[in-house]
């Protein structure tokens, strides 16, 4: 029993994102016909390494756009994060704990964009746009609009470092917040309130669930995650730059989107998003090696979002339709029982 089980929910799996799969069986393909060098080992591990930062960011991304809402902010909190990481490691902190700091940065900006939108009632979309503006700015100001060189090895090898000189560490780090992002969202009730609030958020308040305490928490998990993806953006790069995040906001929204994530809530998953960032980085990786210009990629970008949502937005009509209609069947034979 315990095997059919297994069996059927990879075969669910499987069938969910099938789409997904298949774009990427078409990209790669594709990609492999257009250079010679997109397969190489050493080419794979760069997009990984790519798409380690960007999928981190989209996990808390997913916890948001599930609640219904979105965070804007992620990329400026890489930005502040990565710059006072530097500048801690340079002050002569031990760079764990300046690294450390760098992620309660991000967690502080996060509970904040929480606090407001739960207790306040302000949209997402404007309480995570204002926190955008303020960490900007906090970062040029930090930097005086200069990067912030930082060579420490003991930092710089969390974005650029090799685990058996085989996987890249940063990949590491995102398969292990991965699982454990999986996991909450699963496997706990914290998860089970997510989708309860972002499937219906007057049923879920009157079934009890505290709904700006779990708020507040996803948010503050946004901010932590981008905390994380900061420190370890600005390791990569050796150097804390204020401008380092700048449209990474775009990637995470599109990852968790092309994931099969829906903008009204209640609908997603990591699952999907670590496909939808292997999307995304597959996309860049295939564009650079084109050697297109970076606004044709934010143009890309936009479009696949696009279309990502307008084919959500069709399933969840035919969805509604085949409801209705089960519900007209169902009233018909109830009404011939009568007769």
């Amino acid at each position: 029993m315990n095997n059919l089980k297994t069996k059927s929910g990879v075969v669910n799996y499987f069938s969910k994102y099938l789409g997904v799969y298949a774009f990427l069986c078409i990209m790669v393909i594709g990609m492999t016909m257009i250079s010679d060098k997109f397969l190489t080992v050493s080419n794979v591990l760069n997009i990984l390494r790519q798409i380690s930062v960007n999928a981190i960011i989209a996990f808390g991304m997913t916890y948001c756009i599930l609640l219904g809402g979105i965070d804007l902010s992620v990329g400026a909190v890489i930005c502040v994060s990565g710059v006072l990481t530097a500048l801690m490691i340079n002050a002569g902190v031990n760079v764990y704990a300046a690294m450390l700091g760098g992620i309660l940065t991000g967690s502080v900006a996060g509970m904040f964009n929480g606090a407001l939108i739960s207790r306040t009632g302000i949209p997402a979309f404007v309480v995570t746009l204002c926190s955008q503006s303020i960490c900007n700015g906090l970062a040029y100001i930090i930097t005086t609009g200069k990067p912030i060189a930082c060579n420490n090895e003991t930092f710089t090898v969390f974005g650029n470092g090799y685990i058996a000189n085989a996987i890249p560490v940063p990949v590491v780090i995102m398969l292990i917040i991965f699982a454990l992002v999986l996991f909450l969202l699963v496997k706990t009730t914290f998860g089970k309130y997510i989708y309860a609030i972002g499937g219906n958020r007057d049923c879920a308040r009157y079934a009890g669930i505290n709904i700006e305490r779990v708020e507040t928490l996803a948010y503050t998990l946004s901010g932590t995650l981008a905390g994380v993806a900061g420190v370890i953006l600005a390791a990569r790069m050796y150097s804390g730059q204020p401008n380092a995040g700048d449209g990474y906001e775009l990637n995470a929204i599109a990852a968790t989107v092309i994931g099969g994530a829906s903008m009204t809530g209640g609908i997603g998953s990591v699952a999907g998003t670590i496909l939808g960032a292997l999307v995304i980085g597959i996309m860049n990786n295939g564009l650079n090696l084109m050697k297109a210009q970076y606004y044709y990629q934010t143009i890309a970008k936009g479009v696949v979002i696009l279309a990502a949502v307008l084919l959500d937005t069709y399933k969840r009509k035919m969805e509604s339709r085949r409801q209705l209609e089960a519900a007209a069947r169902m009233a018909e034979k109830d009404s011939g029982k009568t007769d």
